[in-house]
């Protein structure tokens, strides 16, 4: 997911993708101070495209499959770290759309 958080002190917004189970970690700040969600513009942003790429955590493999991943998803990148490989998605309809063929359910699905 990705959580959008704003500082009260300098103003700065940051994009943050982490799992769902880390939601409630603090943000800090490079001025120090922790950051508050910004709850209405993550609204905006998961109706729409992605502002950049997400490399997805979440949906991580073991590296050793990544051949096979790539002659089954042509069009899904992917970001490969030591012994795992993270799925690159550019948009929602294509994570939505890789979700389903890899028969997984998408708990974001109404929105």
């Amino acid at each position: 997911m990705i959580y959008i958080f704003r500082c009260s002190k300098c103003g700065e917004n940051r994009e943050v993708s982490r799992p769902m189970v880390q939601s409630h970690l603090p943000e800090f700040c490079e001025c120090g101070q922790q950051m508050d969600r910004d709850y209405h513009a993550e609204q905006c942003a998961v109706r729409g495209d992605y502002s950049k790429p997400i490399v997805s955590s979440s949906l991580a493999f073991a590296a050793s499959e990544a051949d096979e991943h790539r002659r089954r998803h042509p069009n899904i990148d992917l970001e490969i770290d030591g012994q795992f490989a993270y799925p690159i998605l550019r948009n929602l309809s294509q994570k939505r759309a890789y979700l389903k063929a890899r028969g997984w359910k998408d708990r974001n699905a109404f929105i």
